[in-house]
């Protein structure tokens, strides 16, 4: 992925204050004319509401500490990182942009029938949650979509996690996935009669 060298080189630049920063809504900056643009198309009648003030304050603080605490971004994605390295099964893919703390679990190949494929990710998040660790599917309602994403296991790797929380969390869902994916081997395996 390229990205552009300067803020100049760039139309608008967009922050989403729902995730990282535990608040709604996001920002937007860019040129005069962009701004002005978005400023009116984003009012409340022609679009929708306008995030609470309080969303909006959190969201500051957020960026706030950020610049008083950079080392928490070189912490997130260290922690990115060896989440990433540490899965290594090979029937299961890790989609995303790889600087994203949100990983999306997928199997490499999928199952003919949608449900399928969710009963066996919701299986490795049960066998994880009783290894101590708990996941989630992603989930999504199927008819609204308009190109509904594969099922997967949504991630979310944090700057509070430690090293012990990475290895603690990929060992589960490494033991759940070859205990799942395993098991679905072995019933699909048809037995000879001797």
């Amino acid at each position: 992925m390229a990205y552009a060298r300067q803020t100049k080189d760039v139309d608008a630049i967009t922050a989403c204050f729902a995730n990282a920063f535990a608040a709604a809504g996001g920002l937007c900056a860019g040129p005069t004319a962009v701004v002005d643009h978005q400023r009116l198309s984003g009012q409340g009648y022609c679009y929708s509401a306008s995030m609470p003030a309080l969303l909006a304050a959190a969201g500051l603080e957020s960026l706030h500490m950020l610049e008083q605490h950079p080392e928490w971004v070189h912490t997130l994605r260290k922690n990115i990182a060896d989440f990433r390295a540490r899965i290594t099964d090979p029937r299961v893919v890790l989609e995303g942009d790889e600087l994203s703390p949100i990983i999306h679990l997928r199997l490499r190949d999928h199952l003919k029938v949608r449900d399928d494929e969710e009963m066996l990710l919701q299986d490795i998040v049960s066998a994880a949650y009783n290894d101590g660790v708990l996941f989630t599917r992603a989930k999504y309602v199927v008819k609204e979509e308009l190109h509904c994403p594969p099922p997967s296991i949504r991630i979310a790797i944090s700057a509070g996690h430690t090293q012990a929380d990475i290895a603690k969390a990929t060992d589960a869902l490494e033991r759940a996935i070859k205990s799942v994916l395993d098991a679905r081997r072995a019933s699909d395996t048809p037995r000879r009669s001797h």
